[in-house]
């Protein structure tokens, strides 16, 4: 399982993903398993950290959670007798098999099977956001990839990269303009004002001015929200389709 979890809060609300073994959740449901943050249990010398928690234990990676900023979490699940529990924040590698190494790993002869899968956004509003949950049999099939090969993607700073949609407005064909600092596979979303994932696509860029196709053509005219992605990073332009 992967997905998008973003803390917005700079406090030591919990925000987490949890594991439920039956069908409807009733509070207080036992958690098998969980990924998120989990307050000072999280925390190391004043730094809250992405964590894992089996049962009551709570094993911190060494990712850092930088407020307003979403991470890629991936929890991977292997079954046994005794069952292999394995937390990758913000992996540098997507695809294939995965990093050797788990940000953070446990074992239990519980049972993890689960059913239903809740998120605790916080104690309040605007204290987190969760986006792109996604389940498969392996590693590469829940990171996003380019391709059938599911190649790694490296690790760009989009809040450093000049980014620039023309012609906008625009009918069938919209570019973007992208100054990167360095190699970088990036996906192009285009979504609905309510947040409707519409089109989508990927390309490579290069170190330097890159220019990429949005993928509009065919859209009704209307306004539209153009997101790219990189590395668990993520900036936002608003597109408005000609008829």
């Amino acid at each position: 399982m992967s997905a998008l979890l973003r803390k917005d809060g700079a406090n030591d609300d919990e925000t987490s993903l949890t594991l439920h073994a039956s069908n409807l959740v009733t509070l207080p449901e036992p958690a098998l398993v969980q990924v998120g943050y989990f307050g000072t249990a999280s925390n190391n010398a004043g730094i809250r950290y992405w964590s894992l928690k089996v049962g009551t234990t709570v094993y911190r990676t060494s990712t850092a959670i930088t407020t307003g900023q979403p991470a890629l979490l991936v929890l991977r699940l292997v079954f046994g007798t005794t069952n292999t529990i394995s937390l990758y924040a913000n992996p540098g590698t997507l695809g294939g098999s995965g990093p050797a190494t788990a940000g953070a790993q446990a074992t239990t002869t519980t049972s993890i099977a689960f059913r239903q899968v809740a998120w605790y956004g916080g104690g309040g509003f605007s204290q987190s956001a969760l986006d792109e949950i996604r389940f498969g049999d392996s590693y590469g099939a829940v990171t996003p990839s380019t391709g059938s090969a599911r190649a790694p993607v490296p690790t760009t700073d989009l809040a450093a990269a000049a980014v620039k949609v023309y012609p906008n407005p625009g009918r069938e064909r919209v570019y973007l303009q992208l100054d990167a600092p360095r190699a970088a596979i990036v996906r192009v979303e285009v979504r609905s004002l309510a947040g409707r994932l519409l089109r989508e696509a990927s390309a490579t860029l290069g170190a330097g001015a890159n220019t990429v196709a949005a993928p509009v053509q065919g859209l009704p005219a209307g306004t539209y929200v153009l997101v790219i992605r990189s590395d668990g990073q993520r900036i936002s332009k608003k597109l408005v389709v000609q008829p």
